[in-house]
């Protein structure tokens, strides 16, 4: 298979020692964290996560996938990639702008149990965030896995190395990991603009008509972001809303130690990225047998890494988060298969993006999220928090499905077709 090839086999490796680092170190730090903090700390921080997950689509508009497309399509046409790359700089500073009078007004409504002034804050955190995705974006297809993951890396150690030092010297509460993400992203968005110039070399003068293919090509993913929010998002703030701070602090660690299943899905979808192009932009029988081959393969990888993560979990999870945090373990099994079928859904979602059929996407996700919510309260109020975490699951199911459905009308798979 080509995807065996030595290039790529290095690039998974890189992907993977970096995905390791980024969630290993929060792992190390966990049991620290876990006995410093209260449970209503981390509510806080679990909730303020949830946030800004949920809004960043209002602010990054999903422009670093049209970035991603016009910077493959500049390879075969004279499209001015370095043009096109400064407006979609320029429409996130733009929205980035307009969201701070709904936030202040967010905030003034008392709908969350959050401090007032972190709703100030949570606009600069998106913006930052969107400036960075695109140079960690462009380093994957450009094939640079050694950049990729040493600045995902820096990132992600800055930020809990920062807020674990302030944590043990300044505030012994939320507040210190606050400022620590605050910090992180600021450093992170200097860098990754600075390099976004050296490399890539943007130009800041605006065009209506990049301007206008970005919206275009963003706005149905806005139904996209607001379904991926009620996925991964909503749960969260169910529980704060019945069951209360303590217990969103609980499944923030759950959901913190499943997502370490993201160091299997993340090196294998970095590493077929450009591979997954390749066969797009010319899909005959071969190269749909090609990716059928890589479908399966993932299929069964994910599967043996959610039991390998499940049994890390059985085994070391009392010891790393210790007694008030032990029952999150129950949580595990529904949390890790939603994480695998997410990572199905990546690999699905991709020829709906290179279609720029985005409108699909959004109806995918916008309907297992709606479903998935309506589940989620069902058996919240039967199973609680349990119930909750197996409706992620279901969500994720749903999300990959529907994608899976309309990706192969698109693209199917002819592996019994002559």
């Amino acid at each position: 298979m080509h995807l065996l090839r030595k290039k790529y086999i290095k690039s998974f490796f890189v992907y993977s020692i970096g995905e390791y680092a980024k969630y290993v170190i929060p792992i190390i730090l966990l049991p620290i964290f876990t006995r410093l903090l209260s449970r209503e700390d981390y509510g806080i921080i679990s909730t303020f996560s949830a946030i800004i997950s949920f809004l960043g689509i209002f602010v990054s508009f999903s422009a670093t996938g049209a970035v991603n497309r016009a910077y493959y399509d500049s390879k075969k046409t004279e499209l001015d990639f370095n043009l096109y790359l400064g407006n979609a700089l320029i429409t996130n500073t733009v929205l980035g702008s307009m969201m701070f009078i709904p936030f202040l007004y967010i905030g003034s409504l008392n709908v969350l149990n959050l401090p007032k002034n972190l709703f100030i804050i949570i606009p600069l955190i998106l913006l930052m965030k969107s400036f960075m995705a695109y140079k960690q974006k462009l380093w994957i297809l450009q094939e640079e896995p050694l950049r990729n993951s040493m600045f995902e890396v820096s990132f992600r150690t800055v930020s809990l190395v920062l807020s674990l030092f302030m944590v043990m010297t300044i505030f012994p509460d939320w507040r210190s990991r606050i400022i620590g993400i605050i910090i992180s992203h600021l450093l992170f968005c200097v860098i990754s603009v600075y390099m976004l110039k050296k490399e890539d070399k943007y130009t800041l003068t605006y065009n209506s008509i990049f301007v206008k293919d970005i919206l275009k090509y963003g706005t149905p993913l806005i139904f996209h972001g607001i379904g991926l929010m009620l996925i991964g998002t909503v749960d969260k703030l169910i529980i704060n809303n019945q069951l209360g701070l303590e217990e969103v602090g609980v499944y923030g660690v759950a959901i913190a130690i499943s997502s370490s299943i993201t160091v299997f899905i993340m090196p294998f979808d970095k590493t077929i990225m450009p591979k997954i192009f390749t066969i797009l932009n010319q899909y005959d029988h071969g190269n749909s047998i090609k990716a059928a081959k890589l479908f399966i393969l993932n299929v069964v990888y994910l599967v043996c890494a959610g039991v390998l993560v499940y049994l890390a979990t059985i085994i070391l999870g009392p010891i790393i988060i210790g007694e008030r945090f032990v029952s999150a373990i129950q949580y595990m099994p529904a949390l890790l298969i939603g994480r695998i079928f997410y990572g199905l859904y990546r690999f699905s979602v991709r020829p709906l993006f290179f279609s720029k059929k985005t409108y699909l996407v959004s109806i995918s996700t916008l309907s297992s999220g709606i479903i998935g919510v309506f589940i989620m309260f069902m058996l919240a109020k039967n199973y609680g928090t349990s119930g909750v975490a197996w409706g992620f699951a279901i969500s994720n199911i749903l999300s990959f499905l529907f994608v899976f459905i309309f990706s192969q009308r698109l693209y199917p798979f002819m592996l019994f077709r002559k």
